[in-house]
C-alpha cells in the first residue's frame, strides 16, 4: 500500500484481501519472532480504509517450527504436514499466532472499523492432522468476538481397587504449552500406602513421600490442545483411599 500505484489498482477492482500476517527470515535464534503485530495490523486496516475500496483482512491461526544450527543461524522451518527430520545439534523454536491478541483485534473491528472493511478471512481452518494450527474451540470463540477462555483441571479415575489414574483435562478454548505440575495428596489416617506409581506422556514423578507425590512435565512441554484429555500417571495403593489433586502452571 506504500506504492503510489496501489490506490488506482485497488480502485480498478471490486475488492481485495489485505494480508497482515507473515514471517520474515530470522537472523538468528535470539531474534524476536511474530506472525502478526496487532498494532501494525490495525494501522494497515486504517490505511486501507482511506482508499475506500471494499476489502477483507486476512488474519493468522497457524504457527511454524523454526530450526537453527549449533551457531544459532537459521536453517529452515516446518509447519503442517509430516515433521522434518533435522540434523543432529539443531535447535528449534516455535512461533504461533497469538489467540488473545487476535481476539482483541477482532473485537476492535467489531466496534471501530472503516466502512470499507467488509469481513475477516482466517488462514487457515483447523484440521485434525495440523498440529501447528489453532483448534476449533479457539477459532470459534474469536469468531464470536470474545477472548478464548482458559480452563485446566486434574481429575482421578478409579481403574480398580487401589489403582488410581491421574488425568489432565483442558476444558477451555486455548491450547496450553506451560510447564505444569500436578500435586497429588492422600490421607495417611486411612492407613493407605503407595506401593507403585509412574508418569506418562512426558510427565515424570518428583518428591514422592508417604502422603504426596508430584507429577511434572518435561522442560520442553508439548502443546496441550483445547478440549483435550490426557493421562499423565497412575498410583497403586495397598487399599482404596481418597486422592486430592492440585494443578499449577509455571
Amino acid at each position: 500500500m506504500k506504492e503510489p500505484a496501489f490506490k488506482p489498482l485497488a480502485e480498478a477492482t471490486d475488492g481485495y484481501v489485505l494480508q497482515v500476517h507473515s514471517l520474515e527470515r530470522p537472523k538468528d535464534i535470539n531474534a524476536p519472532f511474530i506472525l502478526c503485530d496487532p498494532i501494525a495490523a490495525r494501522r494497515a486496516v486504517e490505511q486501507a480504509g482511506k482508499i475506500n475500496v471494499p476489502f477483507r483482512v486476512a488474519l493468522p491461526t497457524y504457527g511454524y517450527l523454526l530450526a537453527f544450527d549449533k551457531t544459532g543461524h537459521f536453517v529452515g522451518l516446518s509447519a503442517e504436514g509430516p515433521q522434518k527430520s533435522w540434523p543432529e545439534g539443531v535447535q528449534v523454536r516455535e512461533v504461533r499466532a497469538d489467540p488473545t491478541e487476535m481476539a482483541s483485534l477482532v473485537q476492535s473491528f467489531a466496534t471501530n472499523r472503516p466502512p470499507a472493511l467488509r469481513g475477516i478471512i482466517w488462514y487457515r481452518f483447523p484440521t485434525i492432522v495440523d498440529n501447528f494450527n489453532w483448534h476449533w474451540p479457539t477459532l470459534g470463540a474469536i469468531v464470536a468476538s470474545r477472548s478464548p477462555r482458559e480452563s485446566l483441571r486434574a481429575e482421578t479415575r478409579l481403574i480398580e481397587a487401589g489403582l488410581v489414574e491421574i488425568n489432565l483435562v483442558n476444558d477451555g478454548e486455548l491450547d496450553l504449552s506451560s510447564r505444569l505440575v500436578v500435586e497429588v495428596r492422600w490421607s495417611r489416617n486411612g492407613g493407605a500406602r503407595l506401593v507403585a506409581s509412574d508418569g506418562l506422556h512426558g510427565f515424570t514423578m518428583l518428591n514422592a513421600g508417604t502422603s504426596s507425590i508430584t507429577f511434572q512435565n518435561q522442560s520442553q512441554p508439548g502443546r496441550f490442545a483445547a478440549s483435550d484429555r490426557q493421562t499423565i500417571g497412575w498410583l497403586r495403593f495397598d487399599r482404596d483411599c481418597e486422592v486430592q489433586l492440585e494443578v499449577k502452571k509455571f
